[in-house]
């Protein structure tokens, strides 16, 4: 009897035993076991999925209203209008009853149908121009930059933004010249928020026979962004380019003038073919939009309204942006 009593103090004994374990992680055991993960950074994984490798996120997409009514269209058109182009092309399905489109590249025949954005021709310059803020000596067509793409509600007329630019070109540099009519000028954001200032934006896609019919940014389409200087026209010009993400960042290499009037100001740049990793030739066809960012409050950087080139310009969507073609 005593040795049946012993061993049932003996099990008692083991069974608080293991009821104390279960209840108090011992440390040696708690440092060889996996540790809950935190919650992820969904802000930081965007950061590597697909092309994007910068530690800077995008600066926000800048269209995101579509104006009440066109205060201007471009009027010049080519007095040749390339042939209508042939889709061609099949879709892929993993499975029968779930289709999987794939995104088709075409090039449209004999250049292709203009864009809905319009077509802008640039001239060839044989002689530099001088970058002086003064466009007096270009003789290239003049296009208007009047459709409110952003802002609408805050934009009161041609005086608070409207703009015209000029487009050339040469083996070395794309050139723009622009006149901006704006009462306020008013710009003091740097880098890559130098939209939220009074500010100039050039669109190219330098594939567009390429990826003619896919509506979504690829690697061949960039987005550059132009102050004209901080905190006036006399101060520091920049460029940055926003798009594509992998070469984000500023760009010294742009040449930038810029002058003020009563009213408006001017300014002049020359773009190297190489930061849009192109080869220039003539006739040769880009996806191309321009745009000019307006701010009124000079103690605040925030972009308060845009006026474009192209009416229904859409920076995520190069189908809706116009066409740019280098003329002799």
């Amino acid at each position: 009897m005593k040795l049946k009593t012993g061993l049932k103090g003996i099990v008692l004994i083991l069974l608080a035993g293991t009821v104390l374990a279960c209840a108090v992680p011992l440390p040696f055991i708690s440092k060889i076991l996996p540790q809950a993960s935190e919650t992820p950074n969904m802000t930081m994984t965007a950061l590597y999925a697909g092309e994007y490798v910068s530690a800077t996120p995008p600066p926000p997409i800048v269209v995101t209203s579509t104006p009440e009514a066109p205060t201007a269209a471009p009027t010049e058109t080519p007095t040749t209008i390339p042939d209508t182009p042939t889709v061609t092309g099949t879709s892929t399905s993993t499975a029968a009853t779930v289709p999987t489109v794939v995104p088709v590249f075409v090039t449209p025949v004999g250049g292709g149908q203009i864009r809905p954005g319009g077509y802008f021709v640039a001239q060839y310059l044989s002689t530099k121009p001088v970058l002086d803020g003064n466009w007096d000596e270009w003789t290239t067509t003049q296009y208007p930059a009047g459709y409110i793409t952003y802002g609408y509600d805050q934009w009161t007329g041609e005086n608070d933004l409207a703009s015209s630019f000029r487009v050339g070109w040469d083996s070395q540099y794309l050139y723009v010249a622009a006149k901006v009519k704006d009462d306020v000028y008013a710009q003091n954001a740097q880098y890559h928020d130098i939209y939220k200032g009074d500010s100039l934006e050039i669109l190219l896609d330098t594939d567009l026979y390429g990826d003619y019919y896919y509506d979504e940014l690829s690697s061949d389409d960039y987005q550059l962004g132009i102050s004209p200087g901080r905190p006036d026209v006399n101060g520091v010009r920049e460029a940055y380019l926003w798009y594509p993400y992998r070469i984000a960042g500023p760009r010294p290499e742009v040449q930038i003038a810029a002058v003020k009037d009563v009213g408006l100001y001017r300014v002049e740049i020359a773009i190297p073919w190489a930061l849009f990793g192109t080869t220039p030739s003539v006739g040769r066809h880009y996806g191309f939009a321009f745009s000019v960012s307006d701010n009124d409050i000079v103690i605040s950087n925030v972009q308060e309204s845009m006026a474009s080139s192209v009416a229904g310009r859409h920076l995520t969507h190069p189908m809706s942006w116009g066409e740019l073609v280098l003329g002799p």
